[in-house]
């Protein structure tokens, strides 16, 4: 029986600087806003209100209080980071404030990715992905509701060509994620050839764990799909630097999936150690899958709430089978699902 390491957060990870000190985490995911100019069907049913953006003082002091510690900022988790007005101010202050080292990266639906922000986010050195789950515009749009399939092609075609003007190595050009799931996981090759067609080189994917209803039910034809297409991403020397690494009886070994009964697998989680998310309110999560709350920040400092008596006991519980909170149960990130 050989020992399974491999998790998806390990392949997060890997990306960043070491971690420099036990007293910040390496990895913060800065949620500037919960508001979106898209509701996805496996996010929102709706729009939803607007104005929901972290207080510029809020987010000063936040990058104030961990700027000597963390080794990479993500600016974004549950909302649309471009439609914050001042987010280049905001960016241009991180860069100001943060140790060289540190990486930026932002997720987006592509919507506003515009040249002129595409151009200001590369030479910033932010790292962009963009979100695609469909290889036809019938699918994309069904999942991406209120996206135009042919704007946002348009709009990553064009940040992976400014990339390359400003010279970005190839694992941190422009690329894509999909969210696998009951409507496009037959699509998964064609994204794939759509990708080589337009000069993008880099995907990641994950499979869509909850809300429940979007799942698609794990069997052989699940899993050869995927494995198919992160090899044929590799045969195309695409950097693929996001898989599943587990899928319920199955492990991803070599280049196939594999039952899993001949492996040790690893699902010990280790993210409240290394990497927090804290909402646009204030709200502080255990890592950018949620796990669970933790407090708000607006009346204590990032220090209080780090090495609190409440994280702590999280600490232990994401690990405690009889006391695991409730998102931290099917966890793909950790080899859970």
């Amino acid at each position: 029986m050989k020992q399974y390491l491999q998790k998806s957060l390990d392949f997060t990870i890997a990306k960043m600087p070491a971690q420099v000190s036990p007293n910040i985490p390496r990895k913060l995911y800065l949620d500037l806003t919960e508001d979106c100019n898209m509701f996805c069907s496996m996010c929102r049913d709706e729009p939803g209100p607007k104005g929901r953006i972290m207080e510029r003082k809020l987010f000063e002091r936040i990058i104030n209080e961990t700027k000597d510690g963390v080794s990479s900022y993500s600016i974004f988790n549950w909302g649309e980071s471009l439609l914050v007005p001042d987010i280049k101010e905001r960016i241009e202050y991180i860069h100001k404030k943060k140790r060289p080292e540190t990486k930026l990266d932002i997720s987006t639906n592509g919507m506003l990715l515009t040249e002129e922000m595409a151009d200001f986010l590369l030479k910033n050195y932010v790292e962009i992905t963009v979100s695609f789950d469909g290889a036809t515009k019938e699918t994309f749009e069904k999942i991406r509701r209120g996206s135009n399939f042919e704007i946002i092609l348009k709009n990553l075609k064009k940040a992976v060509e400014i990339s390359k003007k400003y010279k970005v190595e190839k694992v941190r050009q422009p690329g894509i994620y999909v969210s696998i799931q009951k409507d496009n996981w037959k699509e998964l090759i064609q994204i794939v050839e759509l990708m080589k067609e337009n000069d993008v080189e880099k995907i990641g994917m994950g499979i869509v764990v909850g809300p429940e209803e979007f799942r698609k039910e794990v069997d052989k034809e699940f899993v050869r799909e995927i494995e198919n297409a992160i090899n044929l991403a590799e045969k195309y020397n695409m950097v693929v630097d996001l898989y599943p690494t587990k899928i319920k009886e199955y492990v991803f070994a070599g280049n196939k999936y594999v039952k899993k009964d001949k492996y040790l697998v690893d699902t010990k989680c280790d993210a409240p150690f290394t990497n927090v998310s804290i909402k646009w309110n204030g709200d502080v999560y255990l890592c950018c899958n949620v796990g669970d709350f933790v407090e708000n920040i607006k009346d204590k400092s990032f220090q209080e709430i780090w090495q609190g008596e409440k994280y702590n006991d999280l600490r232990k519980k994401v690990n405690d089978k009889n006391n695991y909170p409730e998102m931290c149960k099917d966890c793909p990130w950790v080899n859970r699902y």
